[in-house]
């Protein structure tokens, strides 16, 4: 969890870069597709300076509105996935999510996303704000500050760790 301009959806990216060879597709999470630009902007200039997006107009589909979607020279596919209805992540099992701005998600996107990674014990990475939220994540945030049956870490990242931004 982290404050405005902390640096949230930077590190989201780099989490999904930085595994991107240990899966084939993942999604970046969020209850409006709008959410998920950013993280959706930076994975795509990583992989482009990684070299693994040869030719962008063919491999990434950014529509104005609605789902945009990825696909590198080596077959990895990074998909934004709407949580508006939770009941519709559903269909495929992700090696690994990004969740985007968690803190508006419902409780029930929550149980459906790690649904949809048992299948192939696949990761997480949710970030997002305590500001405006539903609650639940921040017993999560909690929970995870310790020892938790579910092995998850969490991590407090204040605006101003951000130097690029807050110099």
């Amino acid at each position: 969890m982290g404050g405005e301009r902390a640096g949230k959806s930077f590190h989201g990216a780099l989490q999904l870069v930085c595994r991107h060879q240990l899966g084939e597709l993942f999604w970046l999470v969020a209850e409006e597709y709008e959410t998920c630009v950013p993280e959706f902007d930076y994975c795509c200039e990583f992989l482009r300076d990684l070299g693994v997006i040869s030719r962008p107009k063919e491999q990434i589909s950014y529509p104005k509105e609605g789902a945009k979607r990825l696909v590198t020279d080596d077959g990895i596919v990074v998909e934004t996935r709407s949580a508006s209805d939770y009941r519709k992540i559903a269909e495929k099992a992700p090696d690994g999510i990004v969740g985007c701005e968690v803190g508006r998600w419902q409780w029930q996107t929550f149980l459906r996303v790690s649904g949809r990674l048992a299948e192939k014990r696949g990761w997480a990475w949710l970030c997002g704000s305590f500001e405006g939220s539903l609650g639940w994540q921040a017993e999560k945030f909690r929970q995870w500050q310790g020892q938790n049956i579910e092995q998850a870490k969490s991590f407090s990242v204040p605006s101003h760790s951000n130097t690029h931004v807050f110099p």
